[in-house]
């Protein structure tokens, strides 16, 4: 087995760790969706389930803030191209 190969299942099982679990993923425009990761395609886009988005974000990303408007997506696609910065909750 390669080195690249070894660093490809590598990558393969930190992102199986991530399936199910709360994540937040930063958009380009500031939107900030929040979901249960369910999966990662070779093109960066993310698929969360139970997701939902929050826009007019400040800049602490304090979600809990009354000032903040969000909306339920549901299942949703987020395309990579999107995508600032993602935190996932691992335990």
């Amino acid at each position: 087995m390669s080195n690249s190969d070894e660093t490809a299942e590598s990558m393969t099982q930190k992102v199986k760790g991530f399936l199910e679990k709360p994540m937040r993923v930063m958009l380009i425009d500031g939107r900030v969706v929040t979901g249960n990761f369910q999966c990662l395609d070779r093109e960066t886009n993310i698929i969360l389930s139970n997701a939902i988005e929050y826009y007019d974000v400040k800049e602490d990303l304090n979600l809990e803030a009354d000032l903040v408007s969000s909306r339920h997506l549901g299942l949703t696609v987020i395309p990579g191209k999107n995508i600032t910065r993602c935190e996932a909750q691992v335990n």
